[in-house]
């Protein structure tokens, strides 16, 4: 178990990984190994009781991703959907070129 200047620590070297990249919550997870809930949970709740002027910035950080999530999933779905377009016309393009046997009975 983490005793409480670790757990400390952490917070505050997630804070300062989302300022220097300004990253998602979802990127800062992969990098430090923990789930999203915990990050949220670290910056949100514990980084104001120990440092709130990076609690600022980062939450100034993580209203902007708010604010563009709609625009990234929009993004991301026309992405799929052009995908699967692509992969639909290859399909298509397979079954017209394979040559047709008939019965001659």
């Amino acid at each position: 178990m983490a005793n409480a200047t670790e757990i400390e620590n952490r917070v505050i070297l997630e804070a300062k990984y989302i300022i220097t990249k300004k990253c998602t919550v979802r990127e800062a997870a992969k990098i430090f190994q923990v789930s999203k809930s915990t990050i949220h949970r670290d910056v949100t709740f514990k980084l104001p009781r120990t440092n709130i002027k990076l609690a600022k910035q980062v939450m100034a950080i993580l209203l902007f991703n708010l604010s563009q999530r709609s625009i990234r999933g929009g993004r991301a779905f026309r992405q799929k959907r052009a995908d699967f377009k692509r992969a639909d016309k290859r399909r298509d393009t397979l079954r017209t070129n394979v040559p047709r046997v008939t019965s001659s009975l």
